[in-house]
């Protein structure tokens, strides 16, 4: 997908040839309710337009190519620093690793998807649904389950979708803590930001240490990052 996008951003590859073969992804795309890069564009142009800026040495083949190399040297230096009588089985992990751990993508990517079909069937359905006048809008089916779709919906459907949007509505307006022990307790999301901080705190998600401007994010589809940013 990756190298797509950079053939988009060269002009190599049209942008509805691209949408055919991932055009399942986009913001949050596991949520079914939420729009893919196919019914809206706008967060894959940005990316797009990002990738454009960016110099031919950034491609992600020229990534790749160097993320190998720095690859096959640690496993070099990773053999050559245990006993001889552990080589076979550290190069046999090392092959399992290189083997298995691209297939956690491959999952992924089915289960997109299989969400992609459902998510296509449900606005269907809610299009018909409004259609009749069951529904008050298309995009209220996904406040039914799927039981209510494949059998009886409810008595009011109508109500039933504005008290499970209300109760939507009241969860996001909650935050978990980020680690607890036992049951967790949500705590109210202040519309006040308070005074500003020249210092946030988080778990780290990858190795080493990198400095650059930070940007909070509070869009998945990442259109406002900057390169260089953190």
């Amino acid at each position: 997908m990756i190298t797509g996008l950079w053939g988009v951003s060269r002009g190599q590859i049209g942008l509805e040839e691209f949408l055919l073969d991932h055009g399942f992804y986009g913001p949050d795309e596991g949520e079914l309710s939420n729009l893919t890069w196919r019914e809206n564009s706008t967060p894959l142009q940005a990316i797009i337009a990002r990738y454009a800026a960016m110099s031919d040495a950034a491609s992600p083949m020229a990534r790749e190519h160097q993320g190998a190399a720095e690859r096959e040297r640690a496993e070099r230096e990773l053999l050559a620093g245990l006993p001889a009588f552990r080589g076979p089985l550290a190069r046999l992990v090392l092959r399992l690793a290189r083997n298995q751990i691209p297939l956690r993508a491959v999952g992924k990517i089915a289960y997109l998807r299989a969400l992609d079909v459902a998510r296509g069937a449900a606005r269907r359905a809610g299009a018909l649904l409004s259609q009749e006048g069951v529904l008050g809008s298309p995009d209220d089916v996904f406040y039914l389950t799927a039981a209510e779709m494949l059998g009886a919906l409810p008595s009011d459907p109508v109500a039933a979708v504005a008290e499970r949007r209300a109760l939507r509505e009241h969860y996001q307006r909650l935050e978990l803590p980020v680690h607890w022990t036992g049951a967790p307790r949500p705590t109210p999301i202040s519309a006040d930001p308070g005074e500003p901080v020249d210092r946030l705190t988080g778990i780290g998600v990858s190795p080493g240490v990198v400095e650059g401007r930070i940007r909070v994010i509070n869009d998945p589809a990442l259109t406002d990052m900057e390169e260089g940013e953190i």
